[in-house]
């Protein structure tokens, strides 16, 4: 069974494994000890990683063990502080458009 998506925990280990810069396979089974015929197995659905081995996941990914295995929170967690940064920038330029307009009447 081959799953590509992120709504997988085999989608969510091959995205977090090239994001991580593990371009295959084989390079994040010798990050994490393992096989490259395990890492497949688990991209592809057929298996899970053992608790033990989804802990130094997570870590190595610099994700939860949590989100990891049922996706969903990180995102919405990442998205919120996407939000405070844009409103941030949106309050920095506002008070400098209106800087301007108080420095320059009749512009």
């Amino acid at each position: 069974m081959r799953h590509g998506t992120t709504g997988t925990l085999g989608g969510r280990i091959k995205t977090q494994m090239i994001k991580a810069g593990y371009p295959t396979p084989a390079h994040l089974a010798r990050a994490v000890g393992r096989d490259r015929k395990a890492v497949c197995r688990w991209i592809d659905g057929d298996t899970r990683p053992q608790q033990r081995t989804l802990d130094d996941l997570a870590k190595l990914f610099g994700v939860s063990r949590q989100w990891l295995e049922h996706g969903g929170t990180e995102d919405v967690a990442q998205l919120i502080e996407e939000n405070r940064a844009l409103k941030k920038r949106i309050e920095t330029l506002n008070r400098m458009i209106n800087t301007f307009i108080d420095s320059n009447p009749g512009v």
